[in-house]
């Protein structure tokens, strides 16, 4: 399709592992750090203005789920057009190429990269034992 919003449930459900499963690791890395960095700055917020601790909590609990969901929602939509764009970038690059050298390169870049996958799925791993301890 022509269309820049589509659905990708793959991406919605695991957004960073999918990007990097997808070789796109830039992405799967801001898409990791963007919550956090959110967090802090909310945290640091809250602290300046004296809320109760549980107060506080139920806040930042409350913004990072809702957060996630955007994050999630958002992925989702525009995934496959991100995806698209790459592959076709790569393609052009590839077809483009002056040496043979330069045209394995970017073929190597495309596919899939199942260690990419298990290292973000390690690295979310203490973010997902904070959800539930």
């Amino acid at each position: 399709k022509d269309s820049k919003i589509s659905w990708n449930w793959c991406g919605f459900l695991f957004g960073e592992v999918w990007f990097a499963y997808r070789k796109m690791y830039a992405a799967a890395i801001i898409i990791m750090l963007v919550p956090a960095a959110v967090g802090v700055m909310l945290g640091v917020g809250i602290a300046a203005i004296e809320v109760d601790p549980q107060t506080s909590e139920i806040l930042l609990y409350g913004v990072s789920i809702l957060l996630e969901l955007i994050i999630m929602l958002i992925i989702g939509m525009f995934s496959n057009n991100w995806y698209r764009k790459r592959i076709d970038k790569l393609v052009f690059a590839g077809e483009n190429a002056e040496t043979e050298e330069a045209k394995e390169k970017a073929l190597k870049k495309g596919g899939v990269s199942i260690v990419g996958m298990i290292i973000f799925i390690i690295l979310g791993i203490p973010s997902l034992l904070t959800m539930f301890l």
